[in-house]
This record gives C-alpha cells, sequence and structure tokens, in this order.
C-alpha cells in the first residue's frame, strides 16, 4: 500500500525510539525526517503542524514528542 505523505510521516515518527512521554530520542532533524519518509524538510513541516494542531505531537525546536501514538496509527491504517 502507498501512503500519503502526512501517513508516511506519521508512521515514521511512530517507528523512532520513545522515551515513557512519548519523547523521540535521539532527536531528529526535520531533514532527517525527510529522508526516511522520502520527501523534503519542507513538505514535512508542512505535514507535522496538523499533527501538532490536533495534539497528537508537539514540537520544541528539534524535540518531537508522539502525545496521542495511538491516534496517530489510526491515522496510518495500523
Amino acid at each position: 500500500m502507498f501512503l500519503d505523505l502526512p501517513r508516511r510521516v506519521a508512521k515514521v515518527l511512530l517507528n523512532q525510539p520513545r522515551d515513557g512521554d512519548g519523547l523521540i530520542w535521539p532527536h531528529l532533524t526535520q531533514e532527517q525526517l525527510a529522508h526516511h519518509a522520502a520527501s523534503t524538510r519542507q513538505s514535512v513541516n508542512a505535514a507535522l503542524q496538523p499533527f501538532e494542531r490536533r495534539g497528537w505531537i508537539t514540537v520544541d525546536g528539534r524535540a518531537v514528542t508522539v502525545r496521542q501514538p495511538e491516534t496517530l496509527a489510526r491515522f496510518v491504517g495500523d
């Protein structure tokens, strides 16, 4: 199955190691996220914004915290 960019980004986020609070560690740059999602940094940035507005993730500089992994997984279709 081929996923659109927001779903690819969500899947990348879900597949990263996270601590107990959902913080992705080690931190990834948007350029690194773009590489994993086969896209550009600018497109990844645009894909992250709706996730953050919905409260699914928080972004603080390079630190991304997955707040609602179950919701992201449903969005991806897992």
